[in-house]
Parts: structure tokens; C-alpha cells; sequence
């Protein structure tokens, strides 16, 4: 087995396992993990090579883009001279976004039918009430 690095969050000692997990099925998947011993972060993988691999493997300084640059410039402005909306309709819009925002927090099972209901109500009210401008190309 190759030598592990040390966490690229926490920089703490990291140590692999093998791991017999039991699927639904009720067959036993061996698997690997290396776990941090520092702040606990693991990755789990098939093969002990498959999970030195993906430990070790960082990035580079040069390869990271900070979001400021990889974002485009906000312009609040421009954004809304695209949209048409009304006081009613952006406070509507806020209703159920925060609605949308307690569910999360709620971690509501959005499989269940009453939340899949509330994020279809809000794609349907946004398609209804707004519209967005085209720009002429």
C-alpha cells in the first residue's frame, strides 16, 4: 500500500480500512475507506489503490478559480430590466420562497407529495407571472 497524505482539510494523520458492508440485497461489498483522525472527513471506495488514489489526488494552486472570477459580474440593474414583475407577484414570490426555505430547514421528505406539490406551485407561478425579456442578437 502507498503512504497517504495527510488530510487536505484538517492537515491530520490519515489512516485506510477495509470496510464488509451489507447490501440491501443482504450480499456482503467489500470496500475501503480512509478516514481522517483529525476532523473524521472519509472516502470509501471499492479497492484499496482506487481509494490511495483518490486521497492523495490534490489540486494544484494554479488549477483553483476563486468564485469571484468564475462568476460573471451581478448587476442588479440589468437583471431587472429583464424581468417585468409587479409589488404582488415579487411578494408572492417571496412567500413561497421562504415557505420553500422552512421546508428545507424542516428537512421535509421532498418525495412527499404536499412538498413535490410546493415546488411545482412555485415553477407554475413563475412561469405564469413573469416574463423574461429576450435580447435581440
Amino acid at each position: 500500500m502507498s503512504e497517504l497524505k495527510d488530510c487536505p482539510f484538517c492537515g491530520g494523520k490519515a489512516s485506510i480500512f477495509q470496510d464488509d458492508t451489507t447490501h440491501l440485497s443482504g450480499s456482503a461489498i467489500e470496500s475501503w475507506s480512509v478516514l481522517c483522525e483529525g476532523c473524521d472527513i472519509m472516502l470509501s471506495c471499492y479497492t484499496e489503490r482506487e481509494c490511495v488514489i483518490q486521497w492523495n489526488t490534490r489540486v494544484t494552486q494554479s488549477d483553483w478559480i476563486s468564485v469571484e472570477d468564475a462568476l460573471p459580474e451581478f448587476d442588479e440593474e440589468v437583471l431587472m430590466s429583464k424581468i417585468k414583475v409587479t409589488k404582488e407577484q415579487l411578494k408572492c414570490i417571496e412567500d413561497l420562497v421562504v415557505a420553500y426555505m422552512v421546508a428545507v430547514e424542516n428537512k421535509l421528505d421532498f418525495s412527499d407529495l404536499t412538498v413535490k406539490s410546493m415546488v411545482s406551485n412555485i415553477d407554475k407561478l413563475w412561469d405564469v407571472n413573469f416574463e423574461i425579456i429576450e435580447e435581440d442578437n
